[in-house]
């Protein structure tokens, strides 16, 4: 479950049936998901089957940029992302904030 609180407290959440990570070998793929539900929207739907970018190993499928060096956070960026819950934490709605989608609003 990833639950989600903007600076007007407002709450969402987004429920996974099933959430499997790969092992170090496989540079912790999101390899599965399960089902959606839930009011936050499906924002790592997007991610499924990337592996995990940290600032010192650009996993993610762009060649243009280290999206985990851009977006101020580790995570399974594709080109970059939909959804980075390891961006920073500000009011802002800055592209290096924390993320979800689905929602319109900077996230605590």
């Amino acid at each position: 479950i990833v639950e989600i609180k903007n600076f007007a407290d407002g709450y969402e959440y987004a429920r996974y049936s099933d959430f499997v990570l790969g092992n170090e070998w496989s540079k912790y793929t999101l390899s599965r998901l399960g089902t959606h539900s839930g009011d936050a929207g499906d924002a790592l739907k997007y991610h499924k089957g990337m592996k995990f970018s940290t600032f010192d190993r650009d996993n993610d499928e762009d060649d243009s940029r280290h999206c985990a060096e851009k977006y101020h956070g580790a995570w399974w960026y594709r080109s970059c992302y939909d959804s980075n819950l390891n961006g920073l934490h500000t009011e802002n709605q800055e592209a290096k904030a924390i993320k979800w989608f689905e929602t319109n609003v900077s996230l605590k």
